[in-house]
């Protein structure tokens, strides 16, 4: 989630209750919990109460740069990368776990490190000085290619399988001896993105929309998605030994705003930057007219016109 967005969510969760569809949360037991004092929140897929995977599985990013340099080193520089590093992002989970006490720690962290809070390192209380390296990734490469399925397109919506091969939108993945490669489409739909993008409190209000706007959008009538703008296409290698394709994505997932934290060159950040404004520009026109007649002391008229692009 962006930063100004969590903030909201610490200010709403302190009216947690429900989740938007009951059948989806699993808060601990009336009998689990002491009288009078509200019960840690937990959900089967996104927020379990045990471990449902083991952070080791995973393979972290540098790993997968060895044979996949362009994409790694895309991912480095996006707020993928430092979905659990960014500062503003820190600070509103340590809010969190002050006014909740410690109640709903995994609700940030459910999209911010699905890896870490499936796997049983973000757990109530939790540090990130603690935290493993591949959970620090935040959502680090296999976060994505081992996803199996979509279950439902917000709150950390996807089904991870660790032990499952990478999954890719290449439709004749080259045999290589690191990793199993399947073809799949899973990634291509916006849908895939809808499921950590779109995001409700605990309470059922929606905090971010994405997905649910686009639906309504002129991009959706289009059949254009959300990789469509934000992984821009190119023609290359997808790895180092395989063959040239047509198509590939980009994976700097080119958004409204950059990182606030990096450990990027002064030049990365500049191109981040670039390829932010290029992308802003595409997105909407706005015309601002005054009212020519206006004088000093008069009120002034002013129109704005907004156009969705």
């Amino acid at each position: 989630m962006r930063p100004l967005a969590a903030l909201v969510v610490c200010g709403l969760a302190l009216g947690a209750g429900c989740s938007p569809n009951a059948s989806e949360t699993d808060s601990a037991s009336a009998n689990d919990t002491p009288a009078g004092t509200k019960a840690t929140v937990h959900e089967a897929l996104a927020m379990p109460a045990q471990p449902t995977l083991n952070p080791a599985d995973f393979r972290s990013a540098q790993v997968c740069a060895a044979c996949h340099p362009n994409h790694a080193g895309e991912w480095a520089t996006s707020r993928h990368a430092f979905a659990m590093k960014d500062p503003v992002f820190r600070k509103l989970v340590a809010l969190r776990q002050t006014e909740l006490d410690g109640r709903e720690d995994q609700f940030c962290t459910q999209c911010h490190s699905p890896i870490g809070t499936r796997g049983g390192e973000c757990v109530s209380g939790f540090d990130f000085a603690s935290l493993s390296p591949i959970v620090l990734e935040g959502v680090t490469c296999e976060t994505c290619h081992k996803a199996s399925a979509i279950v439902r397109t917000h709150n950390s919506g996807l089904q991870i399988d660790p032990s499952g091969p990478l999954r890719a939108g290449i439709q004749e993945p080259t045999p290589n001896k690191t990793h199993d490669a399947a073809p799949t489409g899973l990634l291509s739909g916006a849908n895939f993105c809808a499921t950590c993008h779109d995001v409700y409190e605990t309470s059922g209000v929606p905090l971010e929309r994405p997905y649910a706007e686009w639906l309504e959008s002129p991009a959706a009538a289009a059949g254009q998605t959300c990789q469509d703008c934000h992984m821009a296409r190119y023609d290359g290698k997808a790895a180092l030994t395989g063959p040239e394709r047509k198509g590939l994505h980009r994976h700097r997932f080119v958004g409204a705003d950059p990182p606030l934290t990096t450990a990027t060159s002064d030049a990365q950040r500049a191109e981040m930057i670039a390829a932010r404004d290029a992308l802003m520009a595409t997105a909407a026109e706005i015309r601002i007219d005054l009212d020519p007649a206006a004088s000093a002391g008069t009120p002034l008229d002013v129109h704005v016109t907004a156009k969705n692009r």
